[in-house]
This record gives C-alpha cells, sequence and structure tokens, in this order.
C-alpha cells in the first residue's frame, strides 16, 4: 500500500487495481485515504473500483462518502458501481 503514494499517478493507480484485485480488507485505509486525497481523478476511480471489489462494510461507507468527490467522473464511476447502481433506477 505504500506505493499508493508513489510520485507517479500510474503507479498508485496500479497499486490501487492490485490491491482490489487481491481483496485484502487489510488494505481500506490505504484505499480510503487514495479515495479521498489523490490528486488525480483516475487514481481515484481505481481505489473506488477497489474498494467496492473488496466489498467490506467500510469500504462501503467510505464509497458513500465519496459520491461528494469534486470531480463528477468519479461521482459516476461511483454511482455505476453494484452497491450504487441499484438506488440510481
Amino acid at each position: 500500500s505504500a506505493t499508493l503514494q508513489d510520485g507517479d499517478r500510474n503507479v498508485r493507480r496500479a497499486a490501487a487495481r492490485a490491491l482490489g484485485e487481491i481483496g485484502d480488507p487489510r488494505a481500506l485505509a490505504a484505499l480510503t485515504a487514495a479515495l479521498q486525497d489523490d490528486e488525480d481523478w483516475r487514481v481515484r476511480k481505481a481505489a473506488a473500483k477497489a474498494l467496492e471489489e473488496i466489498g467490506d462494510p467500510q469500504a462501503l461507507a467510505a464509497l458513500n462518502a465519496a459520491l461528494q468527490d469534486d470531480d463528477s467522473f468519479v461521482q459516476c464511476v461511483i454511482q455505476a458501481l453494484p452497491p450504487f447502481a441499484s438506488l440510481s433506477r
């Protein structure tokens, strides 16, 4: 999860994707921080998808909070995730 703070946004995005694929709840704090604080919307998007893949209640709470992201694209990505998609129909 230290790679989520790398200076290269592509490394951070790849790290978020990998953590989602691994599905380990120990990555929740790092992914939540990336979702809330990373300056690159692509990293926030990858963190959102990774949190959804982990599926822990804490992950869903972080995603719910991120529905207020400054970037409307990130908001749309989160709204399209399975836990939220059914709510917007």
